[in-house]
């Protein structure tokens, strides 16, 4: 266990350390406004741009033949094993090695806030939305290593584009939360990068990082639907940007419009609100990928959750909301896209493999045939793969930033 903790911590998949800026590469010349609908913004990286426009056709047409698919996920995190690297060890990992390990460990994590009850009991909105069972993707080390790749991923395919429309470094004793923060890897760059800013990320599980953490970076086990829990650690009007990625398969909409109303409260005034969401459609997709993709998009909103909530997620803001920012880019799916490519297609076959209990679950519950073992979810990924070059299939990514008004109307 000690061993464990004492190896060099990772914080991305990639070799540079620190080669890579913030995902949000933010400056001071002022906002981009934009109160129309989104438009397809430019690839960074050339030799991976899509066809100008995009082919948006669903496409029934292929010939199936199979092949190997190396996973870039694997890859890495082979590579990074054979270098003695690893991500930065979370509890979720101790857990595993030993079951008596959290109080060993605790002695590390004093920037860690673990969950308490609260002291009055819910009221009946909150028993409702409680009671709604949205897990969709399970939380395990290897959700823990998705997510980092995840952050990777984004990093190299946006990195300098989505430009928050004010500067951080401007922002000596200012407050960053990070809502869903799951290992903690956005909010460990984002603390390095700007150690004139605290930086606090919540999550309701606790797979923080293990490691000494940054002086300005604290970690809290909250739910972000529990008003009371919530306000009992951050005042109202107390926080000046907060960020919320890719939780469009852990809310449903009802609740992720609280948890937005929940941090408008905790907005000052003049603040932002930023969102990241991904279509979970895949465009232009060969037939299995589309009959897949189906599936998934089926389950996921058989538990009340909208996967392709990323498309309007502007309605998801408060109406006195400020329009800063609203974009989406489709990045590629496959060898054709290069590497931002393969990861892209690693990244949607782990979103997939992740969530293939629950679409097993939905199929059992409404009598539906072809529940699928682990093995034939294998076969058709690789057909899938083989669709993807085909059809130059490609999946599309939203940002939307709101500002809340200086001063109440």
């Amino acid at each position: 266990m000690a061993d464990t903790a004492s190896k060099p911590r990772r914080r991305s998949w990639f070799q540079k350390n620190g080669g890579f800026t913030s995902f949000f590469m933010t400056g001071g010349g002022g906002s981009n406004h934009s109160n129309s609908p989104p438009s397809t913004t430019q690839q960074a990286q050339q030799p991976t741009s899509l066809p100008s426009p995009p082919s948006r056709s669903r496409s029934l047409d292929m010939e199936n033949d199979n092949g190997p698919v190396k996973s870039t996920l694997a890859s890495r995190i082979s590579k990074a094993a054979k270098r003695g690297l690893k991500r930065i060890p979370t509890s979720v990992d101790l857990r595993r090695l030993d079951d008596t390990s959290d109080s060993s460990s605790s002695n590390k994590r004093s920037k860690v806030i673990p969950f308490t009850a609260p002291s009055t009991p819910p009221s009946e909105e909150d028993k409702v939305l409680d009671a709604i069972d949205a897990t969709f993707i399970a939380s395990d080390e290897a959700e823990a290593d998705r997510i980092q790749f995840k952050s990777d991923l984004i990093r190299l395919a946006f990195d300098g584009e989505f430009s928050i429309p004010f500067d951080l470094q401007e922002l000596h004793g200012g407050k960053l939360l990070d809502i869903g923060c799951g290992p903690g890897c956005y909010c460990l760059e984002m603390a390095q990068r700007y150690p004139n800013v605290d930086v606090y990320g919540i999550d309701i599980v606790d797979h923080f990082p293990l490691s000494p953490l940054p002086t300005n970076c604290t970690f809290l086990v909250i739910n972000a639907l529990d008003d009371q829990f919530l306000f009992d650690h951050f005042d109202q009007e107390s926080i000046d940007f907060i960020h919320i990625r890719f939780m469009c398969l852990s809310f449903t909409k009802e609740q992720y419009m609280r948890v937005v109303n929940n941090c408008w409260k905790l907005l000052k005034p003049g603040g932002y609100l930023e969102l990241m969401e991904m279509d979970f459609m895949i465009y232009s997709p060969g037939p299995t990928t589309e009959e897949m993709n189906h599936d998934m998009l089926a389950a996921a909103r058989n538990r009340g959750l909208k996967p392709r909530m990323a498309r309007h997620l502007w309605s998801l803001f408060p109406k006195d909301a400020i329009c800063s920012v609203e974009k989406y880019r489709s990045l590629p799916l496959g060898l054709w896209g290069g590497r931002l490519g393969v990861m892209s297609r690693d990244d949607i076959f782990n979103i997939m493999e992740n969530c293939q209990g629950s679409v097993n679950d939905y199929k059992a519950a409404n009598h539906l045939p072809n529940r699928m073992t682990a093995h034939a979810f294998e076969m058709q990924t690789q057909i899938m793969a083989k669709e993807f070059e085909e059809h130059h299939s490609y999946i599309n990514f939203y940002f939307t930033v709101g500002q809340k008004p200086s001063t109440s109307s």
